[in-house]
């Protein structure tokens, strides 16, 4: 009789069960396909709410403080915390994008020009405009842009950035 190794048995027993896991995940039904499909178009389609609702009120907030003749220190933290929201709540979109959980179609044609133009141009303004008004209004804020408190919109910047969905023009450009 001869002798085997006790790894073999346990290298068989793993390699075995992860390829079950990846046949079943690129064996999927034409069903189950639809399924997931549909889930990800669902999630997208919710997840789209919150983001637009804090969009507005991050922008009714800049509006009130930019009319203001003299901003008052609560406008000065309105604007931050609902900018803080409205950013959180790309954040989420994004962290959605990354777990793959969004319908691709929404993720190009509505989400990533969203998260484009909050990368590239709304998060730095926003940063820069805090500083400046409490510099001008002397308010103490230490705050700034900070990759770590937005990494999964610099993650999918990274990611993305060489896309057609990406790099296409937008209205406002």
């Amino acid at each position: 009789m001869t002798d085997v190794p006790v790894w073999v048995p346990v290298v068989a027993a793993l390699s075995s069960g992860i390829g079950g896991i990846f046949l079943g995940r690129f064996s999927m039904s034409k069903k189950e396909r639809a399924d997931v499909s549909q889930k990800n178009y669902e999630n997208a389609v919710a997840a789209t709410a919150p983001v637009d609702d804090a969009y507005k009120s991050y922008v009714a907030a800049l509006s009130t403080y930019s009319k203001s003749q003299d901003p008052s220190f609560d406008e000065f933290l309105a604007l931050a915390s609902s900018g803080d929201s409205y950013f959180t709540q790309v954040g989420k979109m994004c962290d959605a994008i990354i777990a793959d959980k969004v319908d691709p179609n929404i993720r190009d044609a509505t989400w990533l020009p969203k998260i484009k133009v909050t990368f590239e141009r709304v998060l730095p303004a926003h940063y820069d405009a805090l500083v400046t008004q409490a510099k001008k209004k002397g308010y103490r804020y230490t705050g700034k842009l900070r990759r770590s408190d937005h990494e999964s919109v610099y993650t999918v910047a990274e990611k993305y950035s060489t896309t057609s969905a990406w790099l296409r023009p937008h209205e406002d450009d």
